[in-house]
């Protein structure tokens, strides 16, 4: 039986991609039943960014010789994470990603137009959790009076008053973008 730690880096449903980072050796895990029904508060107990422990049985095999999936024992305590909470009453919240050391929330003045209520709701939940945040304003290069009205009250709110480190980029003209 091998055991090891490892970092969960995509999840879909209750298979998980885990990898031993820093290596990007991915392989294939499912959720242990009793850390699926610990986490009653959560519609997932594992999310993105998770350091886990696992076992793997070596001496066997799937179907057609296959590899025989991982099988997650444990997760780590989180440093931080990202939720998003259910609409409904149902109380249940989804961890979107864990073990974060910062975000970048992408936004544009136009096309389309940033909605000042989601970058609040993001940023809040960001330092709820502990999670530092940069905001990237891209598009950089539409340049119209309006866009630039929109991106001076962009800066004024978010930058000068909430202190958050603004970055205006353009993916088209390669502005402030280092390659």
């Amino acid at each position: 039986m091998k055991k090891g730690t490892a970092t969960v880096v995509k999840h879909t449903g209750s298979h998980y991609l885990l990898s031993e980072l820093p290596g990007w050796d991915l392989f294939p895990a499912v959720v242990r039943g009793r850390i699926r029904l610990k986490e009653s508060g959560n519609t997932n107990p594992i999310a993105v960014g998770d350091v886990v422990d696992y076992s793997i049985d070596e001496a066997a095999t799937g179907a057609d010789g296959a590899d025989v999936m991982a099988t997650i024992d444990a997760i780590h305590p989180r440093r931080n994470y990202i939720i998003r909470r259910s609409t409904n009453l149902s109380r249940e919240a989804h961890i979107i990603a864990a073990n974060l050391d910062c975000v970048w929330l992408i936004v544009t003045m136009q096309f389309p137009e940033v909605k000042l209520p989601f970058v609040d709701r993001f940023l809040v939940t960001c330092e709820a959790y502990g999670v530092p945040v940069n905001i990237v304003v891209n598009k950089r290069d539409i340049d119209d009076e309006y866009s630039l009205a929109l991106l001076k009250v962009f800066k004024e709110i978010y930058a000068d008053q909430a202190g958050y480190n603004v970055l205006e980029v353009s993916a088209i003209t390669g502005e402030n973008i280092d390659t």
